[in-house]
């Protein structure tokens, strides 16, 4: 309770005792002074007891002033044009995120399952209908490697004379005429006594000689004594599939090969016959019914029955050319010439 400080009426304030009080002196505590710390409780203390404020208006106030501030942030924030913070998505659960790869692997599974067939028979279809490049047919030829021959051939069929008979050896190349020989192509027809061995390549042919006993056939003693043992006989295309024989020999002097030819042409005949299988000529062919032409330049003995032709001329002093044509022996000269 507060008290009055009044006077007594009647007293002179001078005559109190004007001895002056003894200052106060501050609180100690040891060798430190006490500091009051002023708080916000004190603050509200202050202003109930001299701004005749109360607690309620001070609470008030304040949430008012909170208002004021929320406001001008929100203002202020609109003006700068800040945007305001975005919301993070919420994360997708790991179970929907395997579940859908799970699902994308079954639907592939399904698809290739219903696909695949479809396109393994398409892919096998197109296969198969590719067309196979046009191949040759293959020719008879005992090795690869073909026999030197006197004119260079393109084929060749070997023959084993020690284990083929004359009757034999005849009908294959007459089979080898029937099968066709292609235009301006030459087929050799090499002739073995026996068959190469496993150590050499090279061929053990027959002689002139051998060859000319094969057929059967008698040489005349000029010819005999001039020919070389070295000798071709083969096969060459015409036109229209036609395949004609060729004999090609070699000779060691002209003059006297010339007169020993004349004295075989009566016996030219068999010697096709018998090896070659052609056709002879029914009345026969003798040494009077030849005549003298030229091909090529080259005198040229021929024979032109209704069967069949023979023919014979030299492709130079050391060759001569035998064959069942005309044209054949033309074509044939020329690849001899050089030989």
């Amino acid at each position: 309770m507060e008290q009055n400080n009044v006077q007594p009426q009647g007293m002179n304030p001078n005559s109190l005792n004007t001895t002056p009080a003894a200052p106060i002196k501050p609180v100690t505590s040891g060798s430190s002074t006490l500091i009051r710390l002023r708080t916000m409780k004190d603050d509200v203390a202050d202003a109930i007891k001299r701004q005749n404020e109360t607690l309620v208006s001070i609470t008030l106030a304040e949430e008012k002033r909170k208002e004021e501030r929320r406001k001008t942030a929100e203002l202020v924030q609109q003006k700068s044009g800040t945007p305001a913070p975005l919301v993070a998505p919420k994360r997708i659960g790991r179970f929907v995120i395997v579940a859908i790869i799970v699902a994308v692997l079954v639907g592939l599974g399904f698809a290739a399952k219903i696909f695949w067939p479809k396109l393994q028979s398409a892919f096998t279809s197109t296969t198969t209908k590719t067309p196979k490049p046009a191949t040759k047919p293959e020719v008879a030829i005992v090795s690869k490697k073909l026999v030197p021959s006197l004119i260079p051939a393109d084929t060749e069929h070997r023959f084993i004379t020690s284990k083929e008979t004359p009757a034999q050896i005849s009908q294959a190349i007459n089979n080898d005429r029937q099968t066709g020989v292609a235009e301006s192509a030459i087929k050799n027809l090499s002739f073995e006594s026996t068959s190469p061995s496993e150590a050499t390549t090279a061929p053990a042919t027959i002689s002139i000689n051998q060859f000319f006993a094969l057929a059967n056939i008698s040489v005349p003693n000029l010819l005999s004594h001039a020919l070389e043992n070295s000798f071709m006989a083969g096969l060459i295309g015409e036109a229209s599939g036609v395949v004609t024989p060729f004999i090609i020999l070699k000779v060691s002097d002209k003059d006297i090969a010339v007169a020993g030819m004349l004295d075989l042409e009566s016996n030219i005949s068999p010697i096709f016959e018998k090896i070659f299988g052609t056709t002879p000529e029914a009345a026969g062919v003798s040494k009077a019914k030849f005549r003298t032409v030229v091909i090529n330049g080259r005198d040229t003995r021929i024979f032109e029955g209704k069967s069949n032709t023979i023919a014979y001329a030299f492709a130079n002093p050391q060759t001569i050319v035998m064959a069942q044509s005309k044209i054949a022996l033309e074509k044939l000269l020329v690849l001899a010439e050089k030989k």
